[in-house]
């Protein structure tokens, strides 16, 4: 239904509403009134909300009127409104009820929630900046009839916004309304208006937002960046301090009636008008203010110069300019490096993507042969931190970008993503660090193929991973990561049998094992124990270690179980890896016709390959995400990042 059939319905219903409550409705509007309560709820619930409302009142009206002829008020003589009469839930008031203190709770409620209706049936403009110029002087704020945005909040970084009572922080990154007003005790919080122009607000920070093309800094620092058309170089007219501003680009368009406005920050003490820029501006408590130019150029003036055009100053890139209180006089100096160093001139990415990149960072640090972040792959094939397209590898070079699964590590040695059916959405999920592979368990036999990679040839190998586990007993020895083929219980078996390690969770008893194929061709095996099964819904990191001599298995930076081991067989059988499943000998595909069994029912997150023994020391840092220096103590289980 059409915006205006909506206004049409709505006006009619209040119009026979009206004219029920008068008495005024004929016998045929008084039909057509219950026909369309009975067909449209909403309808039937604003109806209810009228009439409960209208009531109360009526009873006020005659009550005050019997207090003022001495007459106490009674319930009995509270108005008869009848409601239609109708088969829904909702029914007419009785009349002891009216009168009640319960009922003058639920009438308060009632305007509350008409007052909040109100509120949200005002006409918001759409998100088009050019209409969002600063109010003309000569129609007064209060006569403009709908909210008008000029930007966005696109940045917020460890914001506390002030409790001052009159201050009503905004939710997330929201539009930016002309006129608000933004009052930070600590943090950063970035805008971007309409017109392009950045400013990034350091808390303790007080900002107006005044037109499309600027705002009023009462207290703190700002950083604004206007790129090149954003604001023309053209002389600006400064106003006084009680006025908003508004600079006329005297280079507009001659064709239209509005002026483009010059980007511009008001203070208590001057004007700072963008000549096509960087800035930073800086206001005391007292009012002082001072600005940095850090590209191209501004201008300064005084908010007590007179207001003539042209006046101020302009400042170039490496200049500063200040203006005191109570004197028009504008002090220019060359900056100095800490003078820049005071204002955040970009802001930092969030908190999720900085850690993210901490971890990338650390990880392959350690030089892994293979290095799986899981992140989701952009449309044109571009991959995450480190990760480069294969150099020519069979099997690859004609996958579409959805179906690489990225390394990160040098070597480039890309996965291969296998559905075990269509996924009906993005296996991507929310991961220990940005994204994760979703892998649905042995009744769909989703898993990752990896065709070759460099193996162990040193005796010594670890394996690591971020996993999270949504059920166990229903998978049969769910696989985190193998370079295995065909099962063996471990008592004998053809070498052929095996490859160079198995990672995953025993038989359905939900704890960790691993097995590693020894120098001389024999498996070694470690659990944890049957009585340490992996949690539910919860980040663990596992880790697998053989050192040459001892299998070590660790969880969450801590050592839960160690055996002996013999070493690392050097050339295995099984060239391929399989992430989430157990391939077949050759390595190239998911091992064949095993219902119920070797496949993960989870999510697989920063899976890595190291054909080094890395120490306790160093398996504790990946847990914690940080060296041991910055981070000396472990944090227990980490929650799932979102759903």
């Amino acid at each position: 239904m059409s915006r205006e059939n909506l206004q049409d319905r709505s006006l009619a219903l209040r119009e026979y509403t009206e004219r029920y409550c008068d008495g005024t409705l004929s016998a045929e509007q008084t039909a057509e009134l219950e026909r369309s309560l009975r067909d449209d709820p909403s309808a039937l619930d604003a109806f209810v909300l009228y009439m409960e409302v209208h009531s109360q009142i009526a009873w006020n009206a005659r009550a005050h009127a019997k207090d003022e002829h001495d007459q106490p008020p009674a319930v009995e003589n509270a108005p008869s409104t009848p409601f239609p009469s109708l088969s829904t839930t909702h029914y007419p008031l009785p009349a002891d009820f009216v009168g009640s203190w319960a009922f003058a709770c639920m009438v308060a409620t009632v305007i509350r929630g008409v007052m909040l209706l109100g509120l949200w049936a005002i006409k918001v403009t759409h998100h088009q900046p050019q209409v969002a110029e600063a109010p003309s002087k000569s129609v007064p704020s209060d006569a403009r009839p709908e909210f008008v945005f000029v930007g966005r909040i696109t940045g917020l970084l460890d914001v506390k916004w002030s409790d001052d009572k009159d201050f009503l922080p905004p939710h997330g990154y929201a539009y930016v309304p002309l006129d608000h007003k933004y009052k930070l005790d600590s943090g950063l919080m970035e805008i971007t208006y309409d017109t392009g122009a950045k400013v990034i607000l350091q808390g303790p920070c007080t900002y107006e937002v005044e037109s499309r093309a600027g705002g009023y800094l009462a207290l703190g620092k700002l950083t604004a960046k206007v790129v090149s058309g954003q604001g023309s170089v053209a002389s600006a007219k400064p106003q006084a301090a009680n006025h908003k501003s508004e600079i006329i680009n005297h280079k507009s368009n001659p064709q239209s009636l509005i002026p483009s406005p010059l980007f511009a920050i008001r203070t208590p003490t001057a004007i700072v008008t963008d000549l096509g820029t960087e800035f930073g501006v800086e206001v005391g408590k007292e009012g002082s203010t001072k600005t940095q130019v850090f590209a191209g150029s501004i201008r300064l003036a005084a908010s007590a110069a007179g207001g003539d055009e042209g006046g101020g100053q302009v400042l170039r890139a490496g200049q500063t300019g200040a203006v005191q209180p109570g004197n028009p006089a504008i002090i220019v100096t060359d900056a100095g490096t800490a003078d820049a160093k005071q204002f955040v001139r970009a802001m930092p990415p969030p908190k999720a993507v900085r850690d993210s990149q901490s971890y990338a960072e650390l990880v392959l640090s350690l030089n892994p042969v293979v290095y799986y972040r899981m992140e989701q792959p952009a449309k044109k094939g571009t991959g995450p931190i480190g990760a480069k397209h294969p150099p020519g590898r069979s099997g690859q070079l004609d996958l579409s970008p959805f179906s690489l699964v990225f390394d990160s590590a040098p070597g480039g040695h890309h996965g291969e993503l296998r559905l075990g059916n269509e996924y009906g959405g993005s296996p991507y999920r929310s991961g220990r660090f940005g994204n994760s592979l979703d892998f649905r368990g042995p009744e769909v036999g989703d898993g990752v193929i990896v065709h070759d990679y460099p193996k162990a040839a040193n005796d010594r190998l670890t394996v690591a991973a971020w996993i999270w586990v949504v059920a166990t007993g229903r998978s049969y020895w769910p696989m985190i990561a193998s370079n295995w083929s065909a099962f063996s219980s471990g008592r004998g078996g053809a070498l052929g049998d095996r490859g160079q390690f198995h990672f995953g969770l025993y038989d359905r008893d939900g704890n960790l094992i691993a097995r590693v194929t020894q120098r001389d061709g024999q498996m070694a095996e470690l659990r944890e124990g049957a009585s340490q099964p992996l949690p539910l819904f919860v980040w663990q990191h596992v880790v697998l270690v053989a050192d040459g001599t001892t299998m070590h298995l660790y969880r969450n930076g801590k050592e839960v179980a160690s055996g002996p081991c013999a070493g690392v067989l050097p050339q295995p059988p099984t060239a391929g890896l399989g992430i989430g499943c157990r391939t077949n000998e050759a390595g190239t595909d998911p091992l064949p016709d095993t219902p119920g069994a070797f496949y993960w029912q989870g999510r697989i997150d920063e899976f890595a390959v190291f054909n080094q023994a890395l120490s306790a020391e160093t398996v504790e840092q990946l847990y914690l995400g940080k060296t041991l220096q910055d981070h000396p103590t472990s944090k227990g289980d980490q929650p799932m990042n979102g759903p």
